[in-house]
């Protein structure tokens, strides 16, 4: 509870706290990304969902409940009683009616269903859309869209979901809803949906086709769309997307407010739509409240961000001129549909002197102006993309009027970025584009000599060129589409123009290396399926102009193409013949592998390598190769590079279990001496009672240790001899059997051994801690009875008392506890006294050296001991290695296969080779195929071949097997094979 109080106090402090009731039906109460931030004066569900997150971040188990009127906080205990849990509301005006006991009846204090919830913040926000306050239509829509998507997923009858209510719908909205909901619903709830979307998208049609384009008739209308004013009454700056000659219902309903108040001239003047530069908002504005002002950077700066409309009623802006002096937003072409004159009146007024006197001009004082043309630009003319054959674009494309095929190419470029263009739709169109390519790979290519390099080309070629790109560009987007790439691939012109393209254009000169890009990508989509004969001549072949491409360019972008293009014409089986022209583009691949900066370049690399040896009979001739050494490191290097992108560091201590004392102390430990006495009690005691007690004061429990039985008896034996004239001996084997009944744990055992060993493990002689003796008076053989001293100062003066007794002769022995040092004079015995005391002050110590002792597991004899009879403590022992947490990415992938295709080559004699299963783990692998006719070109080749490059094949493997040993896989069939080959190479490194 105390926690629960302090997330109270917390969301408190922070301003969060329940909305005033006027309040409540605020729309932007009911998301997290208002309710987090700006509206923190919330509704109790909004409290309780952040004061539930809350609490769960800091450990609590708690849910929410679907309690009536308002939504509380369930917080388990985790005790076993009945009420093992309590209630918290956030919303509550303090923090002591925050905690709330569950008095309620178990029904209603249940955890509440995520459905029942989801669906009550709907119905607030249902409740919130039907008011209406201070909501904006864009935000209002987004808000119906999440109502209605959460009335179609969780309300069970039709009837309930009352989607006819929602007519605030953005059309966008309707699109949405339409294409995303479908999947989830059943076929009953889906054709509901369906029925739904279909009138709303209907009506937005039918309102877009019936809306009239408005002039300019009525001299009352001042201002125009685009032009920017301040409110004279409420003082907000906006801008004008539509008016009305007088006051229009129609238009009130589009808008968030509408300004009537303060209005001297009534409803019978013109009305203005504007959008406010604040916020994403518009408003109703009566003319006589518009005031014209400048429009400067920072004021259109002000509306693109704030109102998100702009975007969608504009699609430029004319900032302050000379000519202009306050500005305007230029109408986008939706807009210019319904007010075709505005643009042209703002473009061409003058001063505001000057433009009061033109639209108040008296009457025959001044001309009537030309009535300007509505300027609609080609992407919205409906008729130009219409399926016949008499179409614009088509027919223009064909016509040679090389102003009408600019035109043309121009609006096929715009269209081309359209998923829905489709050359199908266009008839005659894709002939028309292939015109100027074909012109251009056959003939316009010669005028681009070396001396238009230095010198600017004519116009006329410069247009003929550009038509020329602008087609392939228009064709190669197009391509993208599976529909379209199968109407270019049937097409007849298409592969003479690739051909054409690739033959004729020279790849090394700046003015060709477009066209070829272009070609390049449209030939990639068709290569896959492209079979070429054997007996096509070369300039028929694609295959001769491509590898020139990828081995003798500097074009980045040629050089990928161009492995691309190949990849696919060496994919189709019946192309195999064709490996044996490919060698300098396997040479150019292989020198192009280390660019591992360069993913692109480098994946379609790797991709023709895979290709080659995926093919048994290239394989076996890439062992023959120089540079395969160089080549199988490289590959294991790629594998290493990417391999430290999915690779974590994990540690680990295995360091053997110990325990640490301190160095120095002021108490020792010795075994416990029971006091005379108790001891005196204790011996006229009766057995077995004295043996117990016994146990209990010299003795005590401990897993680890251990005493012989021989030392038990002994001990009990040399306690109570002296009183066996009173009480008896036990026996041993007694003796050792009240160990157990002492001390359950205890066992007596057997260790075998030479000799065997009798002990009881789980006891141990009891300790005492006894003031350190440093200071303590050993003289007479370690028998002076006198208690230690604080300070050597002391002890000396005692040990002069002892030498004053002394009688003085002549070889005088040291006393000294087990000292055998004799002196000749008596003086120097004093002198030599002075050795056995010790220094106030502790030995200093190594900065390296600890304050503790470690000891070994098991070892329990105190600091006192001697240190060379300790066990040789553990080290510190910490080993760190890197872990995969995820699967290599595809290029390391392709890289793991092309080293396993060229393991099975090298190693196709040996034991170790790999034999070809059902699946291969998913990958394919260098099987031959009995059909393939390369196979009989390998069966004929020469053996001794074979065996040279299996031999170097091997060799190389070898040269890589530490390269190997470091890699490591998460898919442990990926990691089998690395194994394999690893351990594969171990006989030949001897």
């Amino acid at each position: 509870m105390q926690v629960c109080r302090g997330i109270y106090q917390f969301m408190t402090d922070e301003g969060f706290s329940l909305a005033p009731r006027v309040h409540f039906r605020s729309l932007m109460n009911h998301f997290p990304h208002a309710y987090l931030t700006t509206n923190k004066s919330t509704i109790p569900i909004s409290l309780v969902h952040v004061a539930l997150h809350l609490a769960r971040h800091v450990g609590l188990d708690v849910s929410p409940v679907n309690f009536p009127g308002t939504v509380l906080g369930r917080v388990e205990t985790g005790d076993a009683q009945p009420d093992h849990f309590f209630l918290i509301n956030p919303s509550a005006p303090n923090v002591d009616d925050s905690i709330l006991l569950p008095n309620f009846g178990p029904t209603l204090t249940l955890p509440g269903d995520a459905g029942q919830l989801i669906l009550r913040a709907s119905r607030n926000v249902e409740a919130s859309l039907l008011e209406k306050n201070n909501q904006t239509r864009e935000f209002a829509s987004a808000a119906a869209s999440c109502t209605v998507t959460i009335r179609l997923l969780l309300v069970g009858d039709n009837q309930d979901v009352l989607l006819e209510e929602w007519k605030q719908l953005l059309p966008i909205e309707y699109y949405a809803l339409a294409t995303t909901l479908p999947p989830l619903l059943d076929d009953d709830r889906k054709s509901y949906l369906e029925e739904f979307c279909r009138k709303g998208i209907e009506d937005e049609q039918r309102e877009a086709f019936s809306a009239n384009a408005k002039h300019h008739t009525d001299e009352r209308v001042e201002h125009f769309v685009g032009m920017v004013f301040r409110h004279r009454k409420e003082g907000y700056i906006a801008c004008i997307v539509g008016w009305d000659e007088e006051f229009d219902k129609a238009t009130v309903g589009s808008v968030d407010y509408v300004h009537t108040a303060h209005v001297t001239r009534g409803l019978h003047q013109p009305f203005y739509k504007a959008c406010l530069s604040t916020e994403d908002s518009t408003r109703y504005v009566a003319q006589e409240h518009v005031q014209k002002i400048a429009l400067t950077a920072d004021l259109a700066k002000s509306f693109v961000t704030n109102n998100s409309l702009m975007s969608v009623y504009f699609s430029d802006v004319q900032l302050v001129t000379e000519d202009n002096d306050r500005g305007f937003f230029k109408p986008s072409a939706d807009l210019r549909q319904v007010y075709p004159d505005d643009e042209w009146y703002a473009a061409r007024r003058a001063t505001p002197q000057q433009a009061v006197n033109y639209f108040y001009r008296p009457g025959g004082s001044a001309p009537t102006p030309q009535r300007p043309v509505a300027d609609v630009r080609d992407d919205y003319e409906r008729w130009y993309t219409e399926a016949i054959p008499n179409n614009r674009m088509s027919l223009s494309l064909r016509s040679g009027i090389l102003s009408e095929v600019a035109w043309a190419l121009d609006r096929l470029c715009r269209l081309a970025h359209n998923d829905h263009f489709s050359f199908k739709a266009y008839p005659g169109l894709i002939d028309g584009l292939f015109d100027w390519p074909e012109w251009y790979v056959n003939e316009g290519y010669k005028e681009a000599t070396d001396e238009q390099e230095l010198f600017s080309p004519s116009r006329d070629f410069v247009a003929k060129q550009r038509y020329a790109l602008e087609s392939l560009f228009i064709l190669k987007n197009g391509a993208l589409q599976e529909a379209n790439a199968q109407e270019l691939q049937n097409h007849s012109h298409t592969l003479s123009l690739i051909l054409n393209g690739l033959h004729n254009l020279d790849f090394n000169k700046d003015q060709h290396q477009e066209a070829l890009l272009h070609i390049i990508d449209i030939f990639h989509g068709m290569a896959p399926n492209l079979l070429i004969n054997e007996s096509v001549p070369d300039c028929s072949n694609p295959i001769i102009p491509l590898k020139r491409i990828v081995s003798e360019s500097k074009n980045r972008s040629l050089i990928i193409g161009g492995f691309n293009s190949l990849n696919g014409i060496l994919s189709h089986p019946g192309n195999a013949l064709h490996f044996s022209r490919t060698s300098e583009s396997l040479n150019a691949a292989i020198r192009y592998l280390p660019l591992f900066m360069d993913k692109q370049l480098l994946e379609a690399a790797l991709e023709h390598i895979y290709i080659h040896v995926a093919h048994s009979a290239t394989a076996r001739a890439l062992l023959l190769h120089p540079q395969f050494a160089s080549l199988l490191k490289v590959l294991c290097s790629l594998i290493l590079s990417e391999q430290q992108s999915t690779e974590e560091k994990v540690t680990m201590d295995i360091t053997p279990p110990h325990r640490t004392a301190p160095a120095t102390t002021a108490m020792t430990a010795r075994n416990y001496e029971i006091p005379a006495e108790e001891l005196n009690a204790l011996g006229n005691s009766n057995e077995p009672h004295r043996c117990y007690e016994w146990m209990r004061l010299g003795l005590s429990a401990n897993k680890d240790a251990e005493i012989t039985q021989v030392d038990i008896w002994n001990l009990y034996k040399e306690t109570f001899t002296p009183y066996q004239d009173q009480v008896a001996l036990l026996g041993a084997s007694d003796v050792i059997k009240y160990v157990t009944h002492v001390f359950p744990t205890a066992q007596a055992m057997v260790l075998p051994g030479t000799p065997n060993r009798f002990i009881v493990r789980g006891i141990e002689r009891r300790q005492e801690l006894i003031p350190n003796e440093r200071f303590k008076c050993l003289w007479n053989r370690s028998s002076c009875p006198q208690s230690p001293f604080t300070s050597p100062s002391e002890l000396f003066d005692h040990l002069s008392e002892h030498l004053a007794a002394l009688q003085t002769s002549p070889n005088e022995p040291c006393v000294w506890a087990t000292c055998a040092h004799t002196c000749a004079e008596p003086q120097h015995l004093r002198s030599h006294l002075l050795t056995h005391l010790s220094s106030s002050q502790p030995l200093q110590k190594h900065p390296s050296q600890s304050d503790t002792i470690t000891y070994a597991s098991g070892y329990y004899d105190g600091p006192g001991a001697l240190p060379t009879m300790r066990p040789i403590p553990p080290r510190n022992t910490v080993i760190s290695y890197e872990k995969p947490i995820k699967d290599p990415s595809s290029l390391a992938l392709t890289a793991v296969l092309i080293i396993r295709v060229l393991f099975r080559t090298a190693f196709a004699s040996a034991e170790a080779a790999p034999k070809a299963d059902a699946d291969h783990f998913g990958f394919p692998g260098a099987i031959d195929d009995a059909n393939d006719p390369a196979n009989g070109d390998a069966q004929a080749a020469d053996e001794e071949s074979d065996k040279e490059g299996e031999r170097r094949g091997r060799k190389a493997f070898v040269g890589v097997r530490n390269i190997l040993e470091n890699i490591r896989l998460r898919d442990e069939a990926l990691m089998s094979w690395i194994t394999e080959m690893v351990d594969a190479t171990i006989p030949d490194l001897h």
